[in-house]
């Protein structure tokens, strides 16, 4: 299930702000002044939306008999940024006794779900009466196949193909741009280093942004993510699509896409392996290598 509450606490003492509601026929009505809330969109809300958010996973916890437990022996509370909240739950009594946790925590701290912003997704075989109906501000919370959280997408397969598609999307868009740059300004002899230049900034931020968390990621994945940059390289040196790639990667001392995906993921490795043993990634990366033995 994914939740987004809005960023605004309640309760608070701020400065008094003036509101005027304006009517239908344009007139203004009485003034009125409001206390006791931090508005939206500044940045004191924010700070004190995160502040009561990221205590939500440590109250969760206390209660582990409700928690999705990683391998039946890791508990794992709701995570959340800001105002996003992802909380995963079993099917059946386990997630509405979770819903009904993240409710009554939402409502003592005086903040308030997002109705149209909150989804539950079924993860795994379709089953209609072991997954029930939950519940967010008295009303029925949508279903969902997928959902965006945090720049990825989240499906209720598991899959990460949604996931390249978008990135792949991005990366046309990365590539369009360049080549609009490229033809509206001069750069002289200077074009083929300025192309490479964009290559390095634009389309492999927009193609392996966030890409070494990725899981699944099979010789598949790559390829279809490889198509982009190869698309890049035909316009800008406008060579035909039979070309080898290889030679112009040597010619020009780009790195294929391949190698710099590796080089990603093996520096997220070494971040894991430096964290501490409290982080709930390293955590879950240490149950996994255990259980992979």
């Amino acid at each position: 299930m994914i939740r987004r509450p809005p960023r605004s606490t309640q309760g608070v003492s701020s400065a008094a702000s003036d509101v005027y509601k304006r009517q239908s026929w344009g007139s203004l009505t009485d003034r009125k002044t409001i206390e006791n809330i931090e508005m939206q969109g500044t940045v004191i809300s924010s700070l004190k939306c995160s502040v009561q958010i990221d205590s939500l996973g440590p109250e969760c916890l206390k209660r582990s008999s409700e928690m999705y437990k990683y391998k039946e022996c890791l508990p794992i509370p709701p995570l959340s940024l800001v105002d996003d909240i992802l909380a995963i739950g079993h099917c059946g009594v386990d997630s509405i006794h979770l819903n009904a946790i993240i409710q009554n925590k939402m409502s003592t701290k005086k903040l308030k779900l997002g109705q149209d912003k909150c989804f539950q997704i079924h993860v795994g075989k379709n089953s209609s009466i072991s997954c029930p109906e939950l519940n967010v501000n008295e009303s029925i919370m949508k279903t969902s196949s997928s959902e965006r959280y945090l720049g990825d997408i989240i499906t209720n397969d598991g899959k990460i193909m949604e996931n390249i598609l978008d990135k792949v999307n991005k990366g046309n868009g990365a590539v369009n741009t360049i080549m609009s740059l490229l033809e509206e300004i001069s750069f002289g002899h200077h074009t083929f280093e300025m192309g490479i230049l964009f290559r390095n900034s634009m389309l492999i931020n927009s193609l392996l942004s966030s890409s070494e968390a990725l899981y699944g990621i099979a010789e598949k994945h790559i390829q279809i993510l490889e198509k982009c940059d190869q698309d890049l390289i035909t316009r800008l040196f406008s060579v035909p699509f039979t070309c080898s790639y290889e030679a112009v990667y040597l010619e020009t001392g780009c790195i294929p896409i391949r190698f710099i995906l590796q080089g990603r993921r093996l520096l997220y490795y070494w971040a894991i392996l430096n964290k501490s043993e409290d982080e709930l990634v390293k955590r879950v990366f240490l149950i996994l290598n255990t259980f992979s033995k």
